[in-house]
């Protein structure tokens, strides 16, 4: 039996970081966006954490951001994490989940706070103080 290769099909494109069309084998590389002069390990995994970040929005809140737009905002903050502005970032954060992911409304955040925002401070001090409550200090 004969096997048939596919033949590779090429498909003109515009990048999403300069604007320039380029050709792009659908066998050879991958479907980011990103030209031969824009694709760069960085940019990829920051066109990832993007895509990621919006497949998991509900369907209902706002999604603008594009990639121009957050390498941007991760650049305003040196790419370090917003809120602790000690460690590097490795997420996408909204400051106000309703408002979506739109460039204002959009941090860079390290893990830990991450965590924080998605349980919100105010239950983390909850809890906190309610452990607390319980330790008996020596005196």
């Amino acid at each position: 039996m004969i096997e048939h290769q596919q033949q590779p099909t090429a498909r003109l494109i515009v990048c999403v970081l300069c604007g320039s069309q380029f050709t792009i084998h659908t066998h050879t590389q991958g479907d980011y966006g990103l030209c031969p002069g824009c694709f760069s390990r960085d940019n990829l995994r920051e066109w990832d954490r993007l895509e990621s970040t919006k497949r998991k929005l509900a369907h209902d809140v706002p999604c603008s951001l594009s990639l121009v737009e957050w390498l941007h905002i991760a650049a305003s903050w040196r790419g370090l994490c917003a809120l602790c502005q000690e460690v590097g970032y490795s997420h996408i954060d909204m400051i106000e989940q309703q408002r979506g992911l739109v460039a204002q409304n959009c941090i860079p955040t390290c893990r830990a706070c991450h965590i924080h925002l998605i349980g919100s401070w105010s239950s983390a001090l909850a809890r906190v103080a309610a452990q607390l409550a319980h330790v008996e200090v020596e005196v």
